[in-house]
């Protein structure tokens, strides 16, 4: 069933002339409420304590629903109270409202209709499209399961052979993919990076104290450990 937006709708009272918009409205094929379900002005007589209340009527079926969203339609000008168990009535900018036990016995038009609604997320929109592919194409199933590649597989054979647990911490190898790869010597190198070092901490007296404190305290706590020194 097609439902369509409308817009730029405005209502107004059978008695007056101030005009009030209307938010969105959606089109439905059918409205679950029927005419009889409306309370008439011969019905409410018989509560006196609704006197000042007037409910015109008109020859016509319920085609359109307000809700709470139009705040300025459904705000309470006054209202009058229930008494012994009977309807409570309010005034509002479009007109009366009673609410409330008008009728002993209701018809069974007059009883309120069954309806139902369906709730459908856009999480469990994509379960069903998922399920609906997989009993259209058995062969290719889908999962949205995310599954480790060969090179996840490989590195956590490597964590799960190489990890021990020494002294307070855990100890794991270098995931290598090839264990019997030749190491480089770079010795060269880190004596380069070392005197580059040295350089700064001669120009910058704060940063040799901030760099000594740094790695005084990873020593301290056993994040690292000082290399003996080989000739």
């Amino acid at each position: 069933m097609n439902s369509y937006v409308i817009s730029d709708l405005e209502v107004c009272g059978l008695e007056d002339s101030k005009f009030i918009e209307l938010p969105k409205a959606y089109t439905h094929g059918s409205i679950p409420v029927h005419t009889e379900n409306i309370p008439k002005q011969s019905e409410i007589r018989k509560w006196p304590y609704l006197s000042e209340v007037r409910l015109p009527e008109i020859e016509a079926d319920v085609g359109l629903l307000i809700g709470a969203n139009c705040s300025s339609a459904m705000e309470p000008w006054h209202v009058i109270n229930s008494r012994n168990g009977g309807p409570y009535a309010v005034k509002t900018a479009i007109g009366w409202v009673v609410n409330g036990p008008i009728r002993k016995e209701l018809s069974e038009k007059e009883k309120p209709p069954h309806c139902s609604v369906n709730r459908i997320t856009v999480t469990e929109i994509e379960k069903l499209l998922v399920q609906q592919y997989n009993t259209d194409f058995p062969e290719h199933n889908y999962d949205d399961k995310e599954e480790m590649s060969q090179e996840d597989k490989q590195f956590m054979q490597s964590v799960k052979k190489t990890t021990t647990f020494e002294n307070g911490h855990y100890s794991i190898g270098l995931p290598l993919k090839n264990h019997k790869l030749p190491m480089p010597k770079n010795r060269c190198m880190a004596e380069q990076r070392l005197a580059s070092l040295r350089r700064k901490f001669r120009k910058d007296p704060g940063f040799y104290e901030d760099y000594k404190c740094f790695m005084d305290n990873v020593v301290e706590k056993g994040y690292a450990v000082r290399v003996r020194m080989t000739s």
